[in-house]
C-alpha cells in the first residue's frame, strides 16, 4: 500500500461542489433516483451485472441481452504512482 500523502489547504473551499467525495455522493444519488423514475414511468432500464448486459423493465423482469467483458476498474492512484 502506498503511504498516505496528507493534503494541506491554505483556504477553505468556497462550495461544497468543489468536494470530489461530495460530487461522487450527489452523483450517486442522482442515478438512483433517475433509475427509479424511468421505471415508475414504465421505461425500461439496461445496465452490467455479473458480467451480462440485462434490461429491466418496469415490472421488475430482468432479460439477458448479452455478455460483456468488464473491463478493471481504473485507479487513479496506480496511474500516478507507477514505478
Amino acid at each position: 500500500m502506498y503511504p498516505a500523502v496528507r493534503t494541506v489547504r491554505k483556504h477553505q473551499r468556497k462550495s461544497e461542489l468543489d468536494d470530489n467525495k461530495t460530487l461522487m455522493d450527489i452523483g450517486v444519488r442522482a442515478s438512483r433516483t433517475a433509475v427509479q423514475q424511468a421505471l415508475d414511468a414504465g421505461v425500461s432500464i439496461t445496465f452490467v451485472e455479473n458480467g451480462e448486459m440485462v434490461k429491466l423493465d418496469a415490472g421488475n423482469k430482468k432479460t439477458f441481452l448479452k455478455r460483456v467483458t468488464v473491463k478493471p476498474e481504473l485507479k487513479l492512484r496506480d496511474l500516478l504512482c507507477q514505478n
